[in-house]
C-alpha cells in the first residue's frame, strides 16, 4: 500500500545521452512482502509496463520505466541482483531531487522504502 509519496520531479537523464527527460518521485510503501518478493513485483510491473532490457555494466538507455528500491527499514542486502540500500542512492537522492521528496514524505530515513 502506499502510504505517502513525492511530487513529481523532471530530470535529466543521468550516464547517457537522450532527448527524453525522466519523471522521478518517491514513495513509501507498506508491506508484507519480503524483500525479494518487493523486487520481484516491482521487476514484474516493468515488464508489464514494456520494459523490455535492464542497465548492464553500467551502460545506460531509455526505457519507459524504471523502479529502483532505495531502501527497505535498515535491511542492508548484498546479493548478486539486489542490493539495498540502493548503491546509487546519494545520486538518487540528491541529483534527481530526492531530499525534496524526502521532506515530502516527512518520514524518517530509517524507515524509507522508496520506489525512483
Amino acid at each position: 500500500m502506499v502510504e505517502r509519496q513525492s511530487a513529481l520531479y523532471e530530470t535529466k537523464p543521468w550516464g547517457y545521452s537522450s532527448p527524453n527527460d525522466y519523471i522521478n518521485a518517491c514513495v513509501l510503501v507498506l508491506t508484507t512482502m519480503a524483500p525479494r518478493q518487493v523486487l520481484e513485483a516491482t521487476q514484474r510491473i516493468e515488464r508489464e509496463m514494456g520494459r523490455t532490457m535492464k542497465s548492464v555494466a553500467g551502460e545506460y538507455h531509455d526505457r519507459i520505466i524504471d523502479i529502483d528500491i532505495l531502501m527497505i527499514d535498515d535491511l542492508v542486502i548484498d546479493e548478486p541482483d539486489f542490493k539495498v540500500p540502493h548503491p546509487l542512492l546519494p545520486r538518487e537522492c540528491c541529483a534527481f531531487g530526492c531530499p525534496n521528496s524526502y521532506r515530502d514524505l516527512n518520514i524518517p530515513d530509517t524507515y524509507l522504502f522508496t520506489l525512483l
